[in-house]
């Protein structure tokens, strides 16, 4: 009886020492930097990513992509980029080995609820700023909506200066941070991506064509910094899936094939 028990205690304690193995074993990290612009479809991405790879944590940092740019350069550690433009990629330190073109967005112009100065159009809007007291937001100049707002504003001739010492512009971080700007009334108007403006559900009064900016493009990279080179094109790989697709196509990006 007694040697009965003493194997029940060592099969029990094999036991616990297996399922303690298994609990106990480490999921493979995969750190994606992603532009703000991405959170909300990423966010939904990610539980469904991780759900079929219960093996891997995707450890996600959305912020505009000229500032996740300075962060991996500064030694942030990163697997995959995602970028809002090829400009933070190009700027980086270090190199891709792995790159491919995900998705498009377009440039917009949206107003606040009310649209007090009943801005219509680009042309209607920059005839406004220079003779009523409106205020329009736009990205900082190192963030890829700032880049692809100055191109708008280069297509219309317009003087950036002489409209920041009318004070009628207001600047952001981020398309996230300028999409809040407009959605609570702190500003007019804004030029943000159509992707935010349909989440935050803004009246779109344009929609930039090829010919007012250059096509907006979202590369998205696996770095030569990267631990997990084979995980992070295997992710990158699922983002190119029909079923991931349909969930960027439900935010309004358009997945590039």
């Amino acid at each position: 009886m007694k040697k009965i028990i003493s194997l029940i205690i060592i099969f029990a304690s094999i036991c616990a020492t297996l399922c303690s193995c298994s609990v106990d074993k480490e999921k493979e990290e995969l750190y994606i930097f992603a532009a703000s612009s991405l959170t909300d479809c990423l966010s939904e991405i990610e539980d469904i990513y991780e759900a079929e790879n219960p093996d891997i944590d995707l450890i996600f940092n959305f912020n505009s992509s000229g500032t996740l740019r300075e962060q991996i350069d500064e030694g942030a550690q990163c697997d995959v980029f995602i970028s809002a433009s090829s400009t933070p990629l190009e700027k980086l330190d270090c190199a891709s080995r792995y790159k491919i073109d995900l998705l498009e967005n377009k440039a917009t112009l949206v107003v606040s609820e009310s649209n007090p100065a009943k801005i219509q159009s680009f042309e209607d809007l920059f005839n406004k700023l220079y003779n009523t007291e409106i205020l329009l937001g736009i990205g900082n100049t190192d963030v890829p909506i700032g880049e692809y707002t100055l191109q708008i504003f280069d297509y219309y001739n317009i003087d950036v200066s002489k409209l920041n010492e009318k004070g009628v512009i207001t600047y952001g971080s981020s398309a996230k941070e300028i999409t809040s700007q407009v959605k609570e009334d702190l500003v007019d108007c804004a030029i943000i991506y159509e992707t935010d403006a349909k989440i935050a559900d803004l009246e779109i009064v344009e929609i930039a064509d090829k010919g007012q900016c250059s096509k907006i493009i979202y590369p998205s990279s696996v770095l030569d910094i990267s631990n997990n080179f084979d995980l992070s094109v295997a992710f990158l790989d699922f983002l190119q899936t029909s079923y991931a697709k349909m969930i960027f196509k439900k935010y309004g990006f358009t997945p590039i094939d």
